[in-house]
């Protein structure tokens, strides 16, 4: 049992190494930086992305799913960073999140050879119909949805289905409204303001992830 533990927490820091650079590497090229203030939120979210590795365990979930999550709780994070201080989600981050779920699916057909069919129905139905719901949100909100918020979408979709990804959209949702009625409420901003939609994501993921949902 500790053993099993051990490699999740492995697997789990690896993975944080990794995106860390990746992180880097796109926040350089795009000219953004961490605000100093903002440390804080950085540890909290280190603690509770070791916390959530330790409950993938609890939950049972494969390696290969683990790492789908730990890349995504890695990543959403930077995107919201970027989102909140540029309103754009870059596109190289999504096109190298894209080409690891890429090599993870290899690696779960590989490990798990008989059910190809369903891991490959998963990813590319999750991503499919994930792109759909939110090319329709984006026409029927008047293009108020931005377009990075729809690849973005789209691409956890890729990482975990439609089903899983309907319901962070709905928390994701619950989360914005609520942030939007506190704020005008307080008259910090107006019925008409837009905000960045990223890390309302990244809340709605952490929210469903941590709950095993």
């Amino acid at each position: 049992m500790v053993e099993k533990y051990l490699v999740s927490a492995f697997a789990a820091v690896l993975t944080a190494i990794v995106m860390a650079v990746i992180s880097f590497w796109v926040l350089k090229r795009e000219g953004i930086t961490a605000e100093k203030k903002n440390t804080f939120l950085w540890i909290a979210g280190a603690v509770i992305y070791i916390a959530a590795a330790f409950l993938f365990e609890y939950y049972g979930y494969s390696l290969w799913k683990k790492v789908r999550y730990d890349v995504l709780f890695c990543a959403l994070p930077v995107l919201s960073l970027t989102d909140r201080k540029d309103r754009r989600i870059p596109n190289r981050f999504l096109v190298i999140l894209v080409i690891l779920r890429l090599f993870i699916l290899a690696g779960e057909i590989i490990s798990y050879p008989l059910l190809w069919t369903d891991f490959l129905a998963h990813a590319l139905g999750g991503a499919a119909g994930s792109f759909l719901l939110m090319m329709a949100a984006w026409f029927l909100s008047r293009k108020k949805i931005g377009l990075g918020d729809v690849k973005l979408l789209t691409v956890m979709g890729f990482y975990l289905g439609f089903s899983l990804n309907y319901i962070i959209l709905f928390l994701s949702l619950i989360f914005a409204a609520l942030w939007g009625v506190w704020n005008v409420w307080r008259k910090k901003m107006d019925v008409k303001d837009t905000v960045a939609f990223a890390p309302f994501i990244t809340a709605g993921l952490f929210t469903a992830l941590i709950l095993g949902l």
